[in-house]
């Protein structure tokens, strides 16, 4: 599906510009940190990686959302089967894209409106540069949506919900059981 193809490009440029902005935000508080024990003036720094930090937190957000691994509540719709689960899942995704398009059209208007704005210690740079973040996330967070409502109105089990417990627990014993299968193959052998 074009769809598909089309967000395994976004996600991999975004999952990139986020490591990207981790870096410059560890490198900046860093450089803080040093700037500080010198004693040379560093202003900007505190500023950029404020702002590296919320753009990592909002590519974070939507990366996380096509995941199917953002925040949810589910002790009580794990319990959920059948037409209850899938109305359940539609509403939360229906939500979850009302969400990202208030997020992409309001972000882009305060992108809009803080554009003639500058940073303080970076006097030269526009401050819209900081909140482009909220748009770009309601776009990819919308073309996330988009792919997991049609999925799972595909198929209901792309979205089940699994226990990280149980996950757990569940992969130890199946690599318990193929250890003894090759342990009891190289003992046969013998």
């Amino acid at each position: 599906m074009i769809l598909t193809k089309l967000n395994n490009i976004l996600f991999k440029i975004q999952t990139w510009f986020a490591v990207a902005c981790l870096t410059v935000f560890f490198c900046g508080v860093a450089f803080q940190v040093f700037s500080r024990i010198l004693g040379i003036p560093a202003n900007f720094t505190e500023e950029v990686s404020n702002y590296a930090f919320i753009w990592v937190t909002f590519m974070g957000t939507a990366l996380m959302l096509r995941e199917n691994r953002h925040f949810r509540f589910t002790a009580i719709a794990a319990k959920f089967k059948g037409k209850l689960f899938w109305a359940n899942e539609m509403i939360c995704m229906l939500i979850l894209l009302g969400i990202s398009l208030l997020m992409l059209v309001h972000g882009a208007q305060l992108t809009q409106k803080f554009w003639t704005w500058h940073f303080t210690s970076l006097s030269s740079v526009s401050l819209g540069w900081a909140w482009l973040c909220l748009p770009l996330c309601g776009f990819t967070s919308t073309m996330y949506c988009i792919e997991a409502i049609y999925k799972f109105i595909r198929d209901p089990s792309s979205r089940e919900i699994v226990d990280e417990a149980t996950a757990a627990i569940r992969e130890a014993e199946l690599a318990e059981q193929q250890a003894g299968q090759t342990q009891n193959q190289k003992g046969g052998q013998r």
